[in-house]
């Protein structure tokens, strides 16, 4: 199964942040814990049995600061609960 990414509503220009990379063939949603402040759902992009684990995101460079470095750790353990993962950065 592909899965589209979904429009997003914003007005401001959106990208898509990679969190990391699951095994898993279903679309699974991981709540509105995304990085940038805006609490953008998190969701997987499939293709066959691999799927991306993203939010929509401000189009703009993320800074190693300690606050998105946690808030990228935090999707990480949230996905961690139910799946093995292949983090990304």
């Amino acid at each position: 199964m592909e899965t589209t990414i979904p429009a997003t509503p914003s007005e401001q220009k959106a990208g898509v942040y990679v969190y990391c990379i699951i095994e898993s063939e279903e679309p699974r949603t991981f709540g509105k814990i995304g990085i940038g402040g805006r609490s953008d759902e998190v969701f997987t992009v499939h293709y066959r049995d691999l799927a991306a684990v993203v939010s929509h995101a401000a189009l703009q460079v993320y800074d190693p600061t300690r606050e998105n470095a946690l808030n990228h750790e935090h999707v990480n353990e949230v996905v961690m609960v139910d799946n093995g993962f292949t983090p990304c950065r």
